[in-house]
């Protein structure tokens, strides 16, 4: 299977809200990534649930909410790639995090 192919299954299979991040293709690399700041939902909850010191308390929470969203996304595209028997063929990179934003590559 192509890269594209493979990026258009995976448009076809992870609807809207299935995954938190989202998948583009950039030549022969898909890229997904999660933009924390655009989840506002997620940074509130983490600031409620802190009844502590919140002063530094944010870096750290986004950082949590940065890698569950990797770890949950990851783990449902693995198992996807398992089901179409393509597992052998494809290569993730490690994530990487900017800011508020997390991505990691397959290949």
């Amino acid at each position: 299977m192509s890269i594209s192919e493979l990026f258009n299954t995976f448009q076809e299979e992870f609807k809207e809200d299935e995954l938190r991040g989202e998948f583009v293709l950039q030549g022969n690399v898909m890229i997904w990534s999660y933009n924390l700041s655009a989840d506002d939902e997620d940074e509130f909850d983490c600031i409620a649930d802190n009844d502590e010191d919140i002063s530094g308390f944010e870096i750290e929470c986004d950082e949590e909410l940065l890698l569950e969203a990797y770890h949950e996304d990851i783990e449902k595209v693995k198992l996807f790639l398992d089901e179409l028997n393509e597992t052998e063929n494809w290569n993730f990179s490690e994530h990487e995090t900017v800011d508020d934003v997390i991505l990691f590559k397959l290949f």
